[in-house]
């Protein structure tokens, strides 16, 4: 008997159908772990196509899920290829453009990723974490890491890049001259020897 399943109660699924996500937030818990490292900070998995943009939404706490105040703190977001390697995307909430503390008494941070920050890079898997840094603390606390998975777009870019056009006034091959239209006479066309005319015999007296 066919039977349907029903999602957020306006999208109706039936057996193998498909279905796409439009993930414009990905939202993790970071892990503020004090000098005692009694619990591991978490790690994590983000999936992103190259060149699409997301904006990554991080709630600090501690071990014991008590929202950590990031009131007058800075939240850094890093992405290398391998760790300590070449960093290829960074964000901070000192840009309100890269990224912000909303609600500091929550510990609530978000990193915007844009499409330019990936578009060049290469298809592969890059490491990244989440470093926060406390006002009145020398020390950095790295609560949130992971690894990213880039992948290609098929349907990028779009519209696709239009052909370049060849250059005018180019001569193609199919209007060059070739050796049998010139003008030179053609061997067929040249008196042959049996074509001249031959001496008569003349009459005897």
């Amino acid at each position: 008997m066919p039977y349907s399943v029903t999602l957020n109660r306006n999208l109706e699924l039936h057996p193998y159908d498909l279905y796409g996500i439009l993930e414009r937030e990905t939202v993790f818990r970071g892990v503020l772990v004090g000098p005692e490292r009694r619990r591991k900070v978490p790690e994590e998995i983000i999936d992103l196509f190259r060149g699409n943009k997301r904006t990554i939404r991080v709630f600090v706490t501690d071990p014991c899920l008590n929202a950590i105040n990031l009131t007058d703190a800075v939240a850094l977001f890093t992405m290398r290829d391998v760790p300590g390697g070449t960093i290829y995307v960074q964000k901070t909430t000192d840009d309100s453009a890269q990224g912000i503390i909303a609600a500091a008494n929550k510990g609530e941070v978000y990193f915007y990723i844009l499409g330019p920050d990936t578009e060049s890079l290469d298809i592969r898997q890059y490491v990244w974490d989440v470093t926060v840094f406390l006002p009145n603390d020398d020390e950095p606390y790295t609560v949130l890491g992971g690894v990213l998975n880039l992948k290609e777009p098929v349907g990028l870019p779009y519209p696709p890049p239009t052909p370049t056009p060849s250059p005018s006034g180019a001569a193609s091959p199919s209007t060059s001259p070739s050796p049998a239209s010139s003008s030179s006479p053609s061997p067929s066309t040249s008196p042959s020897p049996s074509s001249s005319p031959s001496p008569s015999p003349s009459s005897s007296p």
